[in-house]
């Protein structure tokens, strides 16, 4: 019996001690590395591959918007749209009754007030005479001497009134400020015009590109750049830029385009790449918080790793963006999926993310 009890313990304890020996194995074996994590990958490229630009329209360098200056009715318009107008040609005559009418009645008010005036002239120096010899009293001389100035305020009041009333008389015909041609006409024979109504408007000649372009497009007064239109590659001269803000943080510039172009139509301006630059997606550039430094990850085709790569970034140009400083051509960096990886991950590329 006691046999039997020794031989029962022996056998628990060579059990306890392959028990412990299969732990100790289990903990020296290494966990598999984690699969790589899909990613969209995208090559650096040596230039922007959707040839994009910004477009902005074409207008006349020398334009006039017309409006009247004094109620009417139109009598007759002159032009119509596509005529070609001289400077100081008649573009409509609106109805003169009335300013006729206050020409003529300003002209009697000059004449009435000139005949007072002219009446308490003489009297005033009839009443001097009399004042020297002592047969007017200072009182009498001096209601004279006042009556003679209020007739010569009358007279300057009556000749700024026929001056306005001539000045209405001549601005009822709308004259062109310009040569040009006629882009718009407001205004129909019969139609009352109230003051600063537009009516007519014209454009002259030269040509310019109007556009609103973001700050990281570096132009300025000065420089000539690349243009398409209708008819094919120009050539453009910045000559005007805005330093105000427009919507989405764009500024407007305008630049001087060859004359043959049309009003109404729409050119692109292409920026010229700088020296050095490269481009990627928009998608693959990140920023890290809370330093904001501009950063992509760049993949090793070697290891299938990704590391951050602090990167200087230029404009945007349709869905690329210019990288001046941090990447060359052809490296890999990954465009969609950055979010949730880290240095030392590794990706596989993949067509799409779902």
């Amino acid at each position: 019996m006691a046999i039997r009890r020794r031989a029962s313990r022996a056998l628990l304890l060579l059990l306890l001690i392959a028990a412990s020996g299969l732990v100790g194995c289990t903990s020296e074996v290494e966990p598999a590395p984690p699969a790589p994590r899909p990613a969209l990958v995208a090559v650096v490229e040596a230039a922007v591959s959707d040839g994009s630009g910004f477009t902005g329209l074409v207008r006349a360098r020398q334009r006039a918007a017309l409006a009247v200056t004094v109620p009417g009715r139109v009598l007759r318009v002159h032009v119509d749209l596509g005529d070609r107008v001289e400077r100081g040609q008649a573009l409509l005559s609106l109805d003169t009754t009335a300013v006729e009418a206050a020409v003529l009645g300003a002209e009697a008010a000059l004449a009435h007030a000139s005949a007072l005036a002219l009446d308490s002239a003489q009297r005033l120096e009839r009443a001097k005479a009399a004042s020297a010899s002592g047969a007017a009293s200072p009182t009498e001389f001096g209601a004279l001497t006042a009556s003679a100035e209020a007739a010569a305020a009358q007279v300057t009041s009556a000749r700024a009134a026929l001056a306005e009333a001539r000045w209405r008389h001549a601005r009822s015909q709308l004259r062109s400020p310009i040569d040009g041609v006629v882009a718009a006409r407001h205004v129909e024979p019969g139609q009352a015009l109230a003051e600063g109504m537009p009516a007519i408007e014209i454009d002259g000649y030269g040509r310019e590109l109007v556009l609103d372009l973001p700050l990281s497009i570096a132009l300025a007064l000065g420089d000539a750049v690349r243009l398409t239109g209708p008819g094919g590659q120009a050539e453009g001269r910045v000559v005007q830029l805005n330093e105000r803000l427009e919507a989405a943080a764009t500024r407007r510039a305008v630049l001087a385009i060859p004359d043959a172009a049309r009003v109404g139509e729409l050119w692109t301006l292409h920026p010229e790449a700088s020296a050095g630059e490269v481009y990627v997606p928009l998608r693959a550039v990140q920023r890290k918080a809370p330093a904001g430094a501009t950063f992509v990850l760049r993949l090793s085709t070697e290891t299938g790793e990704v590391s951050s790569v602090l990167v200087s970034v230029g404009p945007a140009r349709g869905s690329m963006i210019a990288i001046r400083e941090g990447l060359q051509v052809g490296e890999h960096v990954v465009m969609a999926g950055a979010s949730a990886l880290r240095d030392g991950d590794r990706v596989v590329a993949a067509d799409s993310l779902r």
